[in-house]
């Protein structure tokens, strides 16, 4: 068998690059905590033109439902995309993402959004250790 049909035998499983469930922010209090893959553009809906978030699930909770990971593709609502506009992430990027309310009239959606680095208590790698005697009881 040629190098070419081996290829092509090995791939015919895979599902195209957007092809990613769903993840629908649907409750006050839905989050992810997740790694950012990237943003397309020009995504077509029945509404229009969209955008869409894809991103690697690492956590989340889902109110009244089951949490779920793994790869997943987000639409952007008006205040996502300030946010990722804002915060030009980079592929791996980790993040926590809730839905912190809806206007009843609007229905826009806010979030809060934090880079997880910006959350850690863990010291950074630049930052000295203590010194031993620090740890030593008075």
């Amino acid at each position: 068998m040629s190098t070419q049909l081996r290829l092509l035998d090995t791939t015919k499983h895979l599902q195209p690059e957007d092809n990613f469930p769903i993840f629908k922010f649907s409750s006050v209090g839905d989050a992810v905590e997740a790694k950012f893959v990237g943003r397309r553009k020009g995504v077509k809906t029945k509404q229009g033109d969209s955008v869409v978030l894809d991103v690697d699930i690492l956590d989340s909770i889902v109110v009244g439902d089951k949490s779920v990971t793994g790869r997943y593709s987000i639409f952007e609502s008006g205040h996502l995309g300030q946010i990722f506009d804002r915060e030009n992430l980079q592929p791996a990027d980790r993040f926590v993402l809730r839905l912190h309310s809806v206007n009843r009239q609007s229905r826009f959606k806010k979030f809060f959004f934090q880079k997880v680095d910006e959350l850690s208590d863990e010291p950074a790698d630049d930052e000295p250790e203590p010194p031993p005697e620090f740890f030593k009881r008075r």
